[in-house]
């Protein structure tokens, strides 16, 4: 049976109805990008090859082979401001290191989505729940990668989300960047004041948690410990 669930003025459906046939996989994870306004060209960079660099790590594919399926499901997401969010990378199972690879050249290669857009969280997150909803895998967890140097500057996220989250399994799992960039003027917020609205107003979910990067130059490597500690069996 299908769950209905409003939030605000969008509405979920949580979570498909998976045949007994669907390929299983240890988890599902929707990486959800910003690639707003404060994104400039070198971060847009450091953001996607530190994606790139993860999901083709030897420690990454370690921790998927220590999986009961050995195997997890991910989809690419960027989004900026309103009515701007888009899968960049369909769902597609990685469970070796020829599969890693074809999505990481994907990550690298793929154009930008969305250029000097607001910050709109809540929709974001929207977004990446639907994009769970329509998973043609059965997955044991589910969890939205969050990645963002700012805070909402559109309609608020709303604490609603957390009790999405802890009704029906979803990990919504942050990381807050901190940025140097003096020459965007849509860049700038104090990286704590970015990891306290993390805290409250993005993640939710049981065991989840906020990262933090001190600058872009520190992504890749708190990115992969993020997504290692996410997949990662109990």
């Amino acid at each position: 049976m299908k769950i209905l669930v409003t939030i605000l003025t969008f509405t979920f459906i949580l979570f498909p109805v998976i045949t007994v046939h669907a390929e299983a996989v240890d988890a599902s994870v929707v990486f959800c990008n910003d690639v707003s306004g404060s994104i400039n060209s070198e971060e847009f960079t450091i953001i996607r090859e530190g994606h790139a660099q993860t999901i083709t790590s030897d420690r990454i594919l370690a921790s998927i082979k220590n999986g009961y399926h050995q195997k997890i499901a991910v989809i690419y997401v960027e989004w900026s401001g309103r009515n701007e969010q888009k899968v960049l990378i369909p769902w597609t199972v990685i469970g070796s290191r020829e599969s890693a690879e074809i999505f990481a050249e994907k990550i690298r290669t793929e154009p930008r989505t969305f250029n000097e857009g607001d910050t709109h969280i809540q929709e974001a997150l929207t977004f990446c729940f639907n994009q769970l909803q329509k998973i043609p895998y059965s997955a044991e967890r589910w969890i939205i990668d969050f990645v963002g140097d700012g805070t909402e500057n559109g309609k608020p996220a709303s604490f609603v989300n957390n009790k999405i989250a802890a009704d029906y399994g979803v990990q919504i799992n942050a990381l807050a960047i901190g940025t140097t960039d003096q020459e965007n003027q849509y860049a700038g917020e104090p990286l704590e004041r970015i990891r306290k609205y993390y805290e409250v107003r993005v993640k939710a979910g049981i065991g989840a948690f906020v990262s933090t990067a001190n600058n872009f130059s520190d992504f890749a490597r708190v990115f992969e410990r993020k997504f290692r500690m996410e997949i990662a069996r109990n």
